[in-house]
């Protein structure tokens, strides 16, 4: 007789177990795969995020160095303003 057959067991019922055993087998390594892909899409969805906050937060600083580098020309073009007005002062008057 077979050997993984019970006594009353047709051969096709054998078939169907080592079947259903083997699409078992099938389904998990496809569910692990599943997970594991969703797993680094995650993964790459918070790096993007996080490169997305980084990003958003230099932006911010160039803009206020920007601000930075606009108060500081004003004043360089003042303090050469002055300059000049000094220099065009009679000497005789200092």
């Amino acid at each position: 007789m077979y050997p993984n057959i019970l006594p009353g067991m047709h051969m096709s019922e054998k078939n169907s177990t080592r079947l259903e055993r083997k699409l078992s087998k099938e389904l998990e390594r496809e569910t692990k795969r599943e997970q594991t892909a969703l797993h680094h899409h995650l993964k790459n969805l918070e790096k993007a995020e996080r490169h997305r906050r980084e990003a958003e937060n230099l932006r911010l600083r160039l803009a206020k160095l920007q601000i930075k580098e606009m108060r500081l020309q004003e004043r360089i073009e003042e303090h050469e303003l002055k300059a000049r007005e000094l220099e065009a002062v009679p000497k005789d008057l200092s």
